[in-house]
């Protein structure tokens, strides 16, 4: 009989693998957008687009991702345990009220004062992409009111541990995107990019709709800012907002230092490159925090520390476990991958630029996916503040070194270095003081880490000693060809990669096995069970 910790493994390794699948599809939903988006214009041409999706995307991650989520989850949970489901949605009204008079006074204030920061930010631009860059960034505003008021609406599915169906709205933001440029391409030029945007964010939101209605959160709404959980919820906001913002302006910095680059199209190359290592970070390591974020919350309220440091440690080696063998895969594959994203706009010099940019992002996805979790530990014991310090320190790190590496380098590749040296730095840092705290680290869980550490690197050497064998093989010139060529080097190194963890008995791999065997017992016994075979229709 497996034991309950097994068993709270195993369920939140397979919640966490459903929604690794429709990320994966949202995923290539994607590559097929960047792939339109390079197919119909080059690097140089894209960069006013890619400009102006910044100031919204940064409203989206303070407001929202910052905020909102990460304080509203926590203080859910306690008002619905202490207080019970009429306040608890009462409190979900006021925040729903809050969050959208902030989001709509936000974009109303970036609407009208477009054209100051767009010249101060992107100061290297010419005047055409200027002017374009503004427009964009008017029509794409729309975005972080859509999706904000979604995440909200998503948060509270989370109590309820109900992740799929916000996990689908990527997945119609892309199709929205895609289908709009598809139409739109001959007639709107790159503005078709920011209707899509605004079409897509539209449809990120439709997908909440449902549950929200179902579950009758909004029950005889009334517009209200009155709520003792919300006075709470912005005073434990206040230090996740500053850390957000810390790390938005790390980003606008280095959008800032792109568009002045000599290299046209400098900007487009940083944001692609981004995207990609993004991937795995934002498809498997954000998945595995947000499951384990409401127990840990349940955790440290009924202060159960030891089933507390056992979800951190189970969080943080799934987050390993996921993400390192992929991160290595990246930098080895990632001219091929490249190509994948990329149409024939994008020149060779633009690939190999972007090819070196991500390589340099990948040598931190590693601390990016254990930074997740390990805030996500802080803020489950309603500790805000340290994240924030540690963030200005990354943030110093990162500055002083993109400001180094630029003048030093001249070219894009200078940037996601500086910005890997402070995300190392932020996990390193935060793993120190939560184990101070909590004592959740062990020899045990140490061990833990570098099999799966020795099991990617094995997995590493195998890639880079036989991708060119699979190179001559597959003469991999074509598109078809080249995804040909990457699943099967994909396929073979995974499965090494897997069964040497398996040898060297990494909890996850066993708990794949198994749950996958229970869950494949239980849907035959219910088939051997149903009317049709047992003919109790007759």
């Amino acid at each position: 009989m497996p034991s309950s910790q097994t068993k709270r493994q195993t369920s939140f390794l397979f919640t966490t693998g459903l929604l690794i699948v429709s990320s994966l599809v949202s995923l290539l939903l994607g590559v097929v957008r960047d792939r339109i988006y390079s197919t119909y214009f080059t690097a140089a041409q894209l960069d006013p687009f890619f400009a102006a999706f910044k100031v919204p995307d940064t409203i989206f991650q303070l407001i929202v991702l910052g905020a909102i989520s990460a304080s509203f989850v926590p203080v859910l949970v306690t008002v619905k345990k202490e207080n019970g489901e009429e306040s608890f949605n009462r409190l979900i009204q006021a925040v729903f009220t809050a969050g959208f008079i902030a989001l709509s006074a936000l974009c109303v204030v970036i609407f009208i004062t477009a054209p100051w920061f767009v010249r101060i930010i992107f100061n290297g631009f010419t005047e055409e992409n200027i002017q374009k860059t503004i427009i964009l960034s008017r029509i794409v505003l729309v975005s972080p009111l859509f999706m904000g008021i979604s995440s909200i609406g998503a948060s509270v599915l989370y109590t309820h541990k109900k992740f799929f169906v916000a996990s689908l709205s990527p997945i119609a933001y892309n199709v929205g995107i895609i289908a709009t440029v598809l139409i739109f391409k001959n007639k709107l030029d790159i503005y078709g990019l920011g209707i899509g945007v605004a079409i897509g964010a539209l449809l990120y939101l439709a997908v909440i709709i449902p549950m929200v209605i179902r579950y009758k959160f909004f029950h005889n709404y009334r517009p209200t800012l009155r709520h003792h959980g919300l006075k709470k919820i912005i005073k434990m906001s206040l230090p996740r907002f500053l850390t957000i913002a810390i790390v938005q302006m790390g980003l606008l910095y280095d959008s800032h230092l792109a568009s002045g680059l000599a290299y046209a199209g400098s900007l487009a190359i940083y944001n692609q490159a981004l995207k990609i290592q993004n991937m795995p970070v934002n498809n498997l390591a954000i998945h595995t925090s947000n499951v384990a974020f409401p127990t840990l919350v349940e955790f440290a309220a009924e202060k159960n520390w030891k089933e507390y440091n056992k979800m951190i440690i189970d969080a943080l080696r799934q987050a390993l476990f996921l993400t390192l063998p992929i991160s290595i895969f990246l930098a080895l594959m990632i001219v091929q991958i490249v190509k994948i994203f990329v149409g024939p706009k994008f020149t060779d010099q633009d690939i190999a630029l972007i090819g070196s940019c991500t390589i340099l992002f990948a040598i931190s996805i590693w601390a990016q996916s254990l930074l997740y979790v390990m805030v996500k530990g802080f803020y489950a014991l309603q500790n805000t503040m340290t994240p924030l310090i540690i963030a200005v320190i990354a943030f110093a790190i990162k500055i002083t070194s993109a400001y180094y590496f630029k003048n030093a380098w001249e070219t894009v590749p200078a940037l996601p270095l500086s910005f890997s040296l402070g995300q190392i730095v932020n996990a390193i840092l935060l793993i120190g003081i939560l184990h101070s705290i909590t004592k959740f680290l062990s020899l045990t869980a140490l061990i833990e880490f570098l099999k799966i550490t020795f099991a990617s690197a094995v997995m590493g050497a195998f890639i880079y000693f036989t991708f060119p064998l699979w190179f001559q093989l597959l003469q991999p010139h074509s598109m078809i060809l080249n995804l040909i060529y990457i699943s099967v080097v994909a396929g073979t190194s995974f499965g090494l990669y897997f069964l040497i963890s398996y040898i060297l008995k990494v909890p996850e791999t066993r708990l794949i096995i198994h749950g996958s065997l229970r869950r494949l017992n239980s849907i035959f016994k219910k088939s051997a069970t149903s009317p049709e075979n047992t003919g109790a229709n007759l």
